[in-house]
């Protein structure tokens, strides 16, 4: 049993830290290049 708990509290675990570290990435991502391209002007106060 103490392996399967091991298993359990690894490999779920980590594919929850991976899932959320790319969505985290893919949004930094498509935030910069809405800056770089123009479309994203609110941090420059003139956004709605």
């Amino acid at each position: 049993m103490p392996g399967l708990v091991d298993w359990v509290m690894e490999v779920p675990n980590m594919v929850a830290q991976r899932g959320i570290l790319i969505g985290a990435a893919l949004g930094a991502v498509a935030t910069g290049l809405k800056m770089v391209f123009g479309i994203e002007r609110s941090y420059l106060g003139r956004g709605k």
